[in-house]
């Protein structure tokens, strides 16, 4: 074998080193963090348990209210209890931790039993720097960052004034239109159930169409966070999927960019009904 022949069979056996690729993130709330020569050591509570880990000084830190755009952060702009993700190269370095909350804007009408319930009708759990509340008064202009899965609320802020980010956050046209099974009863209604509305089963009436299609548009605040499910007036006649099983809260984030946004469902059966 000549030389040249040699050197060509030598580099296609070489072996190259591969680049670190990511891995997956890890994801949950924040619990604690501290501080190590290796940087800062975060503690993450996720649904499998503790997570830790060290992120180095070069990780990239953002952070965004759900709807909005990622921004540039620091940890120190992140809460405790605010939900995280972790992105870690193949070797387990953390190279970036993204940060984001949904942002509600509300006035106050009860604070009671570690809860704080506003105008949407919500029920926000205060935790973390939120629980530090003693009481809001009645009335009260009130600014949230909570966990958009859980809705609780980890930072509060209390105004006699409306908050600049509210006013700047436009409402937002949103139509749900849903298809129902073909043995839903010709006199039936369908209902949307939210958990703005305490997941009352007959809180948003629906117009029927053709075709076994129900609407109804709501304006929502941009940014939103919204879980629901359909009915027919109870949970009793409440949607199931199609072996007959409870399903699972639909969720919907409410564009900010947007003045209108549509939703397409389809109601597999109902629970007092045959597939």
């Amino acid at each position: 074998m000549g030389l040249h022949a040699t050197i060509a069979a030598a580099l296609s056996l070489a072996t190259v080193a591969p680049s670190p690729q990511p891995a997956s993130p890890a994801s949950g709330t924040l619990s604690s963090i501290a501080m190590s020569p290796a940087g800062a050591v975060l503690t993450i509570a996720s649904s499998s348990g503790s997570i830790v880990v060290t992120v180095p000084p070069d990780a990239k830190i953002r952070q965004r209210a759900i709807g909005g755009d990622y921004e540039s952060a620091s940890l120190a702009d992140i809460k405790l209890n605010e939900p995280v993700r972790i992105i870690s190269d193949a070797s387990g370095r953390v190279r970036e931790v993204d940060a984001e909350y949904a942002l509600v804007d509300t006035r106050a009408v009860v604070m009671q039993d570690g809860y704080l319930i506003g105008t949407d009708g919500i029920a926000h759990k205060l935790v973390a720097a939120a629980a530090a509340i003693a009481s809001v008064p009645l009335g009260a202009y009130v600014e949230l960052r909570t966990d958009p899965s859980s809705g609780n609320a980890f930072e509060a802020s209390v105004s006699t004034h409306p908050f600049a980010q509210a006013a700047a956050v436009a409402s937002v046209a949103v139509t749900f239109a849903v298809r129902v099974p073909v043995n839903t009863p010709a006199d039936a209604t369908v209902y949307l159930a939210t958990n703005a509305q305490n997941w009352t089963a007959n809180a948003i009436r629906l117009s029927p169409q053709p075709g076994n299609v129900w609407t109804a548009t709501i304006p929502l605040a941009g940014g939103t966070v919204l879980q629901y499910k359909y009915t027919r007036g109870s949970w009793a006649t409440g949607e199931r999927d199609a072996a007959g099983a409870d399903v699972s809260n639909r969720s919907l984030t409410v564009a900010r960019s947007l003045s209108t946004q549509s939703v397409q469902d389809v109601v597999a059966r109902w629970a007092d009904l045959p597939s």
